[in-house]
């Protein structure tokens, strides 16, 4: 009944994700929040996000053969720690009054580099920690949390920019990844590791899962859904900041509501 609960490790990732994703959300309604306050430019917002997730789009590949080559805590031991920089370095000159434009963009694009190795082990680590029996329960709960936290942390944040200003996101932020990082530390007698490839030149390894989707119909598909959903769909997180600033009035708690009421909708 327990599902993937049963499993010591997984509780304790799952309670870190927790904690850090909601963390991650506070900081997802700051960053295009403060660059929209400092421009007053839609496209300027649009290009902190675009930078954010451009080195995932270009080198996610990459971060898949370093999952297979190295243990997977310790890689998201050191991008959990990497995290904290560019997030607190926002805090610092958010607070002080210092933030420019391009302070922003940095954040975002090492934000988006330590992703692209951060987001591939985070994934394949499940099934080392439950198995595959419990794989699928796995990952409804991790959407589950991540849908959560998608609520809590951006309504949070809104209420919180509201009241103390933009930099409280920012610390939460930082802070938060302390959550994941001890929940790494505390696992135990996790299964051996196989490492995949070890012995190949990189670009072979890609070069060998991107023929490996080409000839797999499912993934193919599944990857060119992906596609289109995040061309023609996610562009909704560069109109929103600007929906609720320039048409509607609302502030950064409306904001904050606003991109809660979507996680709230994906939970349901």
């Amino acid at each position: 009944m327990l599902g993937a609960l049963r499993h010591r490790n997984y509780r304790l990732f799952l309670t870190g994700q927790t904690i850090s994703t909601i963390g991650t959300w506070m900081q997802s309604v700051a960053m295009p929040w403060l660059a929209l306050q400092l421009t007053h430019n839609a496209l300027l917002v649009g290009l902190v996000l675009a930078a954010q997730f451009m080195p995932v789009l270009l080198g996610s590949q990459f971060g898949g053969v370093i999952a297979d080559r190295y243990r997977k805590r310790t890689v998201l031991l050191v991008t959990q720690t990497l995290f904290t920089i560019p997030s607190f370095s926002l805090f610092l000159v958010s607070s002080t009054g210092h933030a420019q434009f391009w302070m922003i963009m940095v954040a975002a694009i090492a934000t988006g580099t330590i992703n692209l190795f951060d987001v591939p082990s985070r994934q394949a680590f499940v099934i080392e920690m439950v198995g595959r029996q419990d794989l699928m329960n796995a990952i409804a709960l991790n959407s589950s949390v991540f849908n959560l936290a998608a609520v809590v942390g951006p309504a949070v944040a809104g209420l919180l920019i509201a009241a103390v200003g933009v930099p409280i996101c920012f610390l939460a932020n930082s802070v938060s990844y302390l959550g994941a990082i001890v929940a790494l530390l505390l696992m135990r007698n996790l299964p051996a590791v196989v490492r995949h490839g070890a012995e190949q030149p990189v670009f072979a390894r890609i070069v060998e899962g991107a023929a490996y989707a080409r000839h797999e119909p499912v993934v193919g598909m599944l990857l060119a859904a992906v596609a289109v959903f995040s061309l023609f769909a996610m562009n909704r997180l560069t109109l929103i900041p600007f929906f609720a600033d320039q048409v509607l009035h609302v502030g950064a708690r409306g904001f904050g509501f606003l991109l809660g009421s979507m996680g709230l909708g994906a939970l349901v």
